[in-house]
């Protein structure tokens, strides 16, 4: 929202791409550009499961002078982004605001250290295998910075829009599947304008090349209003076929937005109110082959809690049966002084546990779980599993190979989700029982009931153990590269497929949405 105080097979490009003198030694750096699963629509948003806003972080700013706690106070870690994949989220949207960061006077080029840092950022979320979904965001805000969609003259805006799109794609053009564009975020305008602004966004993208030639890209209408999903929506024209998301956001204004006590309660007329809202969603475009992603949602604090549990799982369980992606919003702020606090926040920032580990808990009941909506209810009694029996003990794997292990859970009748978690992601990461080997070594693969109550494991063995040994050091930490990763290269890796990256209101606290 708004201002809302809210492979096998490798491409070797220039194995030596330039070569250059330090201390008399001469250095080639290698770039690869890895292996990009091409997947349908369906598929997309079934490995995406349910997602995560990093909101008011790298959004967040003073006078569109971006910094990661203008508006809140963490520093982002990796340590975090693993936590939030724990708890089942498997996508990370990851807002970005460019602002001063452009340089207007030399093609719209980015500030190394910003770009870096975004950079980062993504890594983190690419190295526990989960999607990441990056945009422009605050640049738009309510139409008093540059990205203007209502300005006098459009074209100073389409220019930069562009040229600011050509050099964020080319930073990233050698990433897999697993990175998402997304062209803006609640810029209105009108039809005409956003049209144009998300042409200029698939023309400046498409035209970076390397897998930027297929990556997905996520598009909005004006101020990315549940409304704009009508008959006709002008899509852009693309060089590439079925692989642009519709993007949209969708809060409960009196209950999710209002900062007063006096709409607090979320009833089954309003379930299916939103479910009319979202119907139109299936009907004009995951009917027809086109993924939705449901970029932002969720109710603030009133001081019930029970209420927006009740909502989020709704609202996930509609998406599952829908074919959407549901992404929370995380705005990053609470304050335990205050009761209640009008804050989204579910994760604490600092120490990567859950404020509201009911409300996390009901978001992934309503996306991992069968069932329909009317299914919900509130404050549900949880029937904790008592057992979790996998269809595999051990698995060898080779690095970028992908293996798959059932999870039967006991009682029957238990609504205990099974997550999924790596004790060494470098080795192998996993989410929904997908097993993902990245490089050589052995690790732990963890099943367990959100509960706590159970859990089971699988030990991965990536590659010959004897090779292994040879590159661990006396305390057991890999001192080697890889033989499958290139020297100047990260090895990370996804759902199935290996990533080789070079080495309107805030929600009153700025975005409160």
């Amino acid at each position: 929202m708004e201002r809302r105080k809210k492979w096998k097979e490798k491409m070797f490009i220039g194995a030596a791409a330039f070569l250059f003198f330090a201390g008399g030694n001469v250095v080639a750096e290698e770039k690869e550009v890895v292996d990009f699963r091409e997947m349908t629509g369906q598929e997309m948003v079934q490995d995406m499961g349910a997602g995560w806003n990093l909101g008011n972080a790298l959004d967040g700013h003073f006078d569109l002078t971006p910094g990661e706690t203008a508006w809140q106070g963490a520093v982002t870690t990796p340590e975090l982004i693993k936590s939030v994949h724990d708890m089942g989220f498997q996508t990370l949207r990851v807002p970005v605001t460019w602002g001063t960061m452009i340089d207007d006077e030399n093609n719209y080029a980015i500030d190394k250290a910003w770009m870096k840092r975004v950079k980062e950022i993504v890594d983190y979320g690419i190295k526990e295998g989960m999607y990441v979904i990056i945009n422009i965001h605050h640049d738009g805000a309510d139409g008093a910075w540059w990205l203007n969609a209502a300005a006098e003259d459009m074209e100073p805006v389409y220019q930069k829009f562009g040229g600011v799109w050509t050099n964020i794609a080319a930073e990233f053009k050698d990433y897999d599947e697993h990175l998402i564009f997304e062209s803006m975020n609640e810029v209105n305008g009108g039809e005409e304008e956003i049209s144009k602004l998300n042409q200029t966004f698939v023309d400046a993208v498409r035209a970076t090349g390397s897998n930027n030639e297929k990556r997905w890209l996520s598009i909005p209408g004006s101020g990315a209003n549940i409304g704009t999903a009508y008959e006709g929506f002008p899509f852009p024209e693309d060089t590439v076929e079925n692989r642009l998301f519709f993007a949209v956001h969708y809060y409960d204004g009196p209950m999710g937005l209002t900062e007063t006590t006096d709409i607090t309660e979320w009833k089954e007329t309003d379930c299916k109110n939103l479910k009319i809202q979202l119907q139109s969603l299936g009907r004009v475009f995951t009917k027809n082959g086109i993924p939705v992603i449901l970029g932002e949602y969720g109710c603030i604090d009133k001081g019930n809690t029970a209420d927006r549990a009740y909502f989020d799982e709704v609202t996930a369980r509609l998406c599952k049966n829908m074919g959407v992606v549901p992404v929370y919003w995380d705005n990053g702020y609470h304050d335990e002084a205050k009761k209640p606090d009008y804050g989204f926040s579910l994760i604490n920032r600092e120490t990567g546990e859950a404020w509201y580990p009911e409300i996390v808990h009901a978001i992934m009941r309503g996306a991992y779980l069968d069932g329909t909506y009317q299914e919900v209810v509130k404050n549900p009694t949880v029937v904790k599993a008592e057992s979790i029996a996998l269809s595999k003990e051990k698995l060898t794997m080779e690095a970028g190979a992908q293996e798959e292990i059932s999870a039967v859970v006991l009682p029957e009748n238990s609504n205990d989700v099974v997550l999924w978690k790596s004790q060494d992601e470098s080795v192998a990461t996993a989410f929904s029982g997908k097993v993902c080997a990245v490089g050589d070594g052995k690790a732990e693969i963890i099943a367990f009931s959100q509960s706590g109550s159970v859990q089971g494991s699988v030990m991965v063995q990536v590659g010959k153990e004897g090779k292994v040994s040879e590159e661990k050091g006396m305390n057991g930490v890999k001192t080697a590269k890889s033989g499958k990763a290139s020297q100047n290269a990260l090895l990370v890796i996804g759902i199935g497929a290996v990533f080789m990256v070079g080495a309107g209101m805030v929600k009153n606290r700025r975005e409160i949405k």
